[in-house]
């Protein structure tokens, strides 16, 4: 069963394109080369002529996906039994994607079917390849389109597969000279992730209907009414007077029924998907998602105007309206003769569509059950093997709460997230070749897959199978109608029938009469009752079905689903493979030399090892790991190996104990990311001044991410801050690494913490830099011999996407406060109570009574101040972030995000400790409804008794309130006398006002500005690439205002473009706080990025420009050094307007500032930005480069030999990671 195709071997020259090297490889082959890139929007919005309307809230806002540049994608053509080959190069920042080929017979390539982790690895973002390659079997119109993980997204087109004589039809008399594409599809106003986190939502929210149909991807939208832009009209589908026209239909909509009507006209149907039809007339064409049709388009003498009327015209109107579902959307376009400009295009509609077309017959079976195949193609077909009944189901995930599911025989559709299906398929095969029984192989499948909802069902090669599929009314009491879709292959319809299916009335050896028997990959389960035209049903009850027979003729992995996009994604798809007739095994996949495309490799080792992609042989040789070959090139540095991958879940759920609470409302649920196994992370040492080199590779199968070393100043290393498109590229999913190299300047407490894109996630672990003698602090008398870790965070019930479309909707959906607080990545989730699980305690912080015990505090929460207070005890606070302070007594301790302390935990009354445990209460503070939680401070002892009981009831029982008053405790630090030093005069300063508003001042997202811009970045190369490159200008002695010139014209959108400093520059950065668009003056936890700052001066209000001079000094003694401040709300803050709601203020008004002073020391990109991760990702960051002094070049990244990837992604030029290197193909 290997496809016998051999490329060419030849060598080729280094700069050829990929298309040329494939053409030369398979010079008989149809060859494409797609290049795959994000649009923004603009391209759907000139397509339905929408420019004009960007600020409406019905505008289309979601955003397609380019091929080559363009939007809508182009049409593929081959011949018939011509070798098709694409190859498609993902150049898009965070989006894994496969390309399906909708309808095309897999024979012998079920490789190539493009289901992302069914039959292959999606493509990863940044340059990932895959190229596709199959056989044009059969003649007809197809579709492709893009699927990020089983989504289909905004990314199809046609693909025709000519006939072997094109224009000859056998069953149609004359030869049909002329042909032209009819592609349907729709659009919504909402994003697709936002619809998406709506349908995975607790309580679901329905994408609805769509706000526009397209015509061959276009549409003129319906709010521009007769305001027509200059050059906007109707799309225009042109036939010729001059003979036939064939019409090529197809629906690549995502949602479903679409019904077409053209004045004056009919349509007589001459093929279905692939299978010629008796021609059949038909005055509507009722096309269902995913199904084509081959029509002519024929005047219609009959439909009421005069044949010479008729005559006259050269342009009519096209009707298309979705049906089956209430309020379809519909659209006009125009039908036209042998003209693509007629000025019918560009009028307005008829205000009724019945004034000039039949409107749409919505019946059980339609057009399609009334079809019958062509004699010449028609054929029996044999009796079955067996009948695998597929019995639809909507209800909740689990049962009573959780999202709404569609469900087949009661299970959600899924595929496990290590390998694709497809190597289960080819491992399983392979034991069987070994003589393995087909018990022991399916023991294997159960024991690797033991998630019954991932597990596919098994059929053999050459089986007949008889699938029935039957209909159920749905929660809401409608009878839905089911676009069901084969992959890779054909199926007969064998029988259909109303209300509930009788098992047995459709025997395995029934054998129905080939004049009525046709062939399909997607066919109409329709709804006999219940639809919503008629009065609701019962949910759950039967209301149609249809049987259909597969012969499964190619092994491999495949998938029969509904092919409405929001059904499939809520779990409406079987998921099955096909193993090989005894003897036989997989077919194999076609060999594209690896020297060919090196980053593609051979399909087969990408296939079977999904998250462990070849890479090219190791210097080191191939016994020993990544760990092992970094220690050897760093002998004396501190080296760490991470491998990430996807939690689901279950470590957040027993780190606050909710095993048992999966099924409240409640429940915490999001997904975690895994660091080694674990969650959270675990804690990395270095010592002061050691190298710290830290491999990170991301076995996520869809998210790219970065790790940011927060705290952590990269003297000489800016690329390894590890801020996504600031200081590197994102690092791709299914395997790609970065190597993180540092130096530890300076001894203290740090974190690090997980981003995607420049979304904190739920990724974070503690970072230790041990001081030149561990245990001995300039600022206390005395050794400190033990040391803890309190590590706090948060979680939320929603997961992290869900709040990110909320932060983004038009109405702001704002994130509230978190379900959880967590110490140490664990917690006791408050709907427990005293249904306690065996084992599940509140956390515990170990001290020890023999001698004092340093308590390493911090705050990787994403949202805001915790104020920790201990019963009986009080906080002695010797280091804040970075810097030695004057021992500091509090009884609550305020930490914000971001933040890090050093303390001691001592007892208030000095005299033995006669207990071994005291609660301490954490409260999130400076905003309402604050979230608290509790743990306990234990001496000696990891498993007290307190740890097992409930708290107390009322926490002032125990702990005093935190006070929560403007500057709070580290505005009261100040440096050890030791660690003094003055701040430098400032060159320049930078005023920063902070301010909340509407991203078009009155319509879209609420946004957080700095200086009225929210603040972004460029997503085609990372921000060091651009300082590299102005760097390098400046070097070969380009002035200033051109590098600057050079600067603007390459980030032409001033929201993107960073601020510009210069190397040992001092600048003053003054940061003002505003009211926000609810009233409240929030307190913003400000974080500098591989820097740290000098706190120089703070106040109340408004700043006065002038009021802290350059070349002012304040004392050393008071001038604290930190990475992260918070810039306080002097007034109207959330405690006053509890206080008296009058004390709510006006948007906009001036209440706090801050000043700090930065000194500019590494060259490179960076970022300045609240730390709370809902500001960030609403806009609130500054985003700057420092360029070297004049003379010097960028800082030159540590190479590490041994890492093919990291040899681009060190190379600081995105370009290099997102485009092909190619060294031509050896003979």
């Amino acid at each position: 069963y290997t496809l016998a195709i051999t490329p060419a071997c030849t060598i080729t020259p280094t700069n050829q394109t990929p298309f040329e090297r494939l053409r030369a490889a398979y010079p008989d082959a149809a060859i494409y080369d797609f290049v795959l890139t994000s649009g923004n929007g603009d391209a759907l919005n000139a397509a339905t002529c929408d420019a004009v309307q960007r600020n409406t809230t019905n505008a289309v806002d979601g955003t397609e996906i380019l091929v080559n540049g363009q939007f809508p994608a182009p049409i593929v053509r081959v011949k018939k039994n011509q070798l098709l080959v694409v190859r498609v190069e993902n150049r898009m920042e965070m989006a894994t994607i496969a390309v399906h080929w909708h309808g095309i017979v897999q024979e012998g390539t079920p490789y190539s079917d493009g289901t992302s982790m069914v039959s292959q690895c999606p493509i990863r973002p940044g340059g990932g390849e895959f190229i596709y390659v199959m056989r044009a079997t059969h003649a007809g119109t197809f579709i492709y389109h893009g699927h990020i993980r089983l989504s289909p997204v905004n990314l199809f087109g046609m693909l025709i597969v000519e006939d072997e004589q094109p224009g000859f039809f056998p069953n149609w008399p004359a030869p049909i000279a002329h042909e032209t594409p009819m592609l349907l599809g729709d659009a919504w106003s909402k994003p697709s992730n936002e619809l998406l986190t709506g349908l995975k939502a607790e309580t679901l929210t329905w994408i609805g209907n769509p706000q526009v149909l397209l015509m061959n991807e276009r549409s003129r939208f319906p709010l521009v009414g007769s305001k027509v832009p200059g050059g906007c009209s109707h799309p225009v589908v042109q036939v010729s007077k001059e003979g036939a026209t064939l019409v090529r239909v197809a629906n690549a909509g995502t949602l479903g029924f679409l019904s077409v009507a053209v004045e004056g006209h009919k349509f007589i149907v001459l093929r279905a998907d692939m299978a010629y039809v008796q021609p059949f007339e038909t005055k509507t064409l009722d096309v269902n998602s995913g199904q084509r049709y081959d029509v002519l388009i024929v005047r219609d003498y009959n439909s009421g105007s005069s044949r010479v009327a008729q005559d006259e015209r050269d342009a009519f109107w096209i009707h298309t309206k979705m049906i089956s579902r209430a309020n379809g959307t519909e659209t006009w376009s125009v039908l036209s003769y042998d003209n693509a400009q007629p000025s019918l295009a560009f009028a307005d509609p008829p205000s009724n569509s019945s004034d000039v077309v039949a409107g749409p017959v919505e019946l059980y079976g339609g057009v399609e059950y009334q079809l019958q195949p062509y004699e010449l193609s028609s054929a029996p077909i044999p009796p079955a093997d067996l009948e695998h009944l597929i019995d639809f189901g909507q209800g909740r995930a689990r049962r009573t709460a959780g999202p709404t599911q569609w469900t087949f025989n009661g299970k959600v559709g899924g595929v496990p997230m290590d390998y694709p299906l497809m190597w289960y398929a080819d491992e399983m095969s392979q034991q069987l070749q070994q003589g393995a029984t087909q018990a022991q192989v399916m023991e294997w499948l159960r024991k690797n897959i033991p998630e019954e909802t991932q597990r596919p069902a098994v059929f053999h090669q050459n089986q007949v199978v008889q699938f029935v599929v039957q209909n159920s009314v749905a929660t809401n009491g409608v009878c839905e109608q089911h676009p069901l879709h084969l992959h890779f292959a054909e199926f007969a319809i064998v029988a259909s029938g109303k209300g509930a299916y009788e098992p047995g009335s459709v025997p395995l050896d029934f054998i129905p009469s080939p004049p009525t028997t046709m062939h399909r990959d997607t066919i109409t389960v329709y709804a006999s009752n219940h639809t919503y035209l008629e009065p609701k049903g019962v949910p759950g009850e039967k209301c149609g079905w249809v049987a259909v027979r597969a012969v499964m003729t190619t092994p491999g992995a495949s998938i029969f689903h509904c092919h409405i996009a929001a059904h499939m994604v809520m779990g409406m798809a079987l998921f099955y493979v096909v193993l090989p007739a005894p003897g036989m095994s997989m077919p194999e996949p076609v060999l594209i030399p690896a020297t060919m495309f090196h980053k593609a490799v051979a399909l087969l080792t990408t296939l079977a090892a999904c998250a462990l992609a070849a890479s090219p042989p190791s210097p080191y040789g191939p016994s020993t790991n990544a760990l092992d070959r970094l220690r050897v090139q760093f002998p004396d540095a501190a080296v760490y190996n991470f491998v990430l991958t996807s939690g689901n879940g279950d470590a957040l759920n027993a780190a606050t104990c909710d095993a048992v609470h999966r099924n409240t409302t409640n429940a915490v649920d999001g997904t975690e990311i895994l660091v080694n196994g674990q969650f959270p992370g675990p804690a990395v040492r270095v010592k002061k001044n050691q190298l710290l080199v830290v491999r990170v590779e991301n076995q996520m199968k869809e998210s790219t991410i970065t790790v940011h070393w927060h705290g952590i100043v990269q003297e000489g290393t800016p690329y390894s801050d590890g801020t996504s498109m600031v200081s590197q590229c994102p690092i791709r999913p299914g395997g790609g690494e970065f190597i993180y190299v540092m130096r530890a300047t300076h001894a203290g407490t740090f974190i690090y913490h997980g981003h995607i894109r420049l979304s904190p996630v739920n990724l974070f672990g503690m970072l230790i830099v041990e001081d030149e003698q561990p245990g001995f602090f300039p600022n206390w008398p005395s050794q400190i011999p033990y040391e803890t870790q309190m590590l706090l965070g948060d979680a939320w019930a929603k997961p992290s996407n869900e709040q990110l479309t909320g932060l983004k909707a038009e109405t702001l959906a704002w994130i509230g406060n978190p379900q959880v607080l967590l110490i140490n990545g664990r917690t006791r989730f408050p709907s427990v109570g005293d249904n306690v699980p065996s084992g599940c305690s509140h956390p515990v912080i170990e001290v020890s009574k023999r001698a004092p015990t340093l308590v390493r505090v911090a705050n990787a929460g994403t949202l805001g101040f915790m104020a920790v207070s201990v019963e009986a005890h009080k906080f002695i606070v010797l280091r804040a972030d970075l810097a030695y302070v004057q021992p500091y007594e509090t009884k609550s301790l305020e930490v914000n995000s971001g933040q890090r302390y050093d303390v001691l935990i001592v007892p208030e009354t000095p005299g033995p400790i006669e207990r071994d445990g005291f609660w301490i209460h954490t409260k999130m503070v400076y905003r309402s409804s604050n979230t608290t939680t509790w743990s306990v401070l234990s001496y000696d002892n990891n498993q007290p008794a307190l740890a097992f009981t409930d708290p107390p009831a009322k926490s002032t029982d125990v702990v005093p309130t935190p006070p929560e008053y403007y500057g709070g405790m580290e505005f009261q630090l100040q440096p050890f006398a030791a660690a003094q030093h003055e701040a430098p005069k400032a060159d320049l300063e930078y005023v920063i006002e902070f301010s909340q508003a509407r991203a078009h001042n009155t319509s879209g997202a609420t946004q957080w500005k700095l200086n009225g811009m929210a603040g972004g970045t460029p997503l085609d190369y990372p921000l060091l690439w651009y300082t590299n490159e102005m760097a390098k200008q400046l070097h070969e002695g380009v002035p200033q205002t051109q590098v600057r010139d050079w600067l603007h014209a390459k980030i032409p959108d001033v929201s993107q473009r960073p601020a510009v400093f210069q190397q040992n520059q001092v600048v003053q950065f003054v940061m003002q706080n505003t009211v926000a668009g609810n009233g409240v003056c929030e307190q913003h936890p400000l974080h500098l990025h591989f820097a740290d700052f000098a706190v120089v001066a703070s106040g109340k209000g408004a700043y006065q420009a002038g009021s802290v001079p350059l070349d002012f000094v304040p004392p050393p003694t008071t001038t604290l050094h930190r990475d992260t401040m918070t810039v306080f709300g002097s007034d109207h803050t959330a405690m006053d307007i509890a206080n008296d709601s009058k004390n709510a203020g006006t948007p906009g008004d001036k209440c706090g500032w801050v000043a700090v002073r930065a000194v500019m020391t590494t060259p490179g990109a960076s970022i300045l930005h609240c730390h709370i991760a809902a500001h960030m990702v609403m806009g609130m960051a500054l985003f700057y480069v420092v360029l070297p002094v004049p003379g010097a070049v960028m800082p030159a990244p540590v190479p590490i030999p041994g890492f093919p990837e990291m040899a681009t992604n060190l190379a600081i030029s995105c370009p290099a990671y997102l485009h092909d290197v190619h060294d031509g193909i050896d003979a």
